[in-house]
């Protein structure tokens, strides 16, 4: 009978610990969202703990805009996986292209 509960424990032990794992977001898998949502974007997603991240991101889609507005349209990609708590952290950079070679000449 004892057996029969540690190996019960073992299993729901082992399933949550998969869930968990699941949840967990990597630096790439940002990117791609970010990447397939926004016009001629280069994103640069950096994060190595799963939770804490920081984007440099570059599209013309940033023309005209205003900080708040370019942090806003870069959230907006990521809505789901920062309302669920799988990304709780995320530091962006946005840059226009043409902000970006400013910024980066080389």
């Amino acid at each position: 009978m004892q057996r029969g509960l540690f190996d019960e424990y073992l299993r729901i032990r082992y399933s949550l610990q998969d869930i968990e794992r699941s949840l967990v977001m990597h630096a790439n898998d940002i990117k791609k969202l970010i990447e397939n949502s926004l016009t001629q974007c280069t994103a640069i997603v950096e994060g190595e703990d799963g939770v804490h991240f920081t984007a440099t991101v570059i599209t013309p889609d940033f023309t005209g805009k205003n900080r708040i507005q370019k942090q806003q349209m870069v959230y907006a990609t990521l809505g789901n996986q920062i309302h669920d708590g799988t990304i709780h952290a995320l530091s962006i950079k946005t840059f226009t292209p043409d902000e970006w070679q400013n910024t980066n000449p080389n």
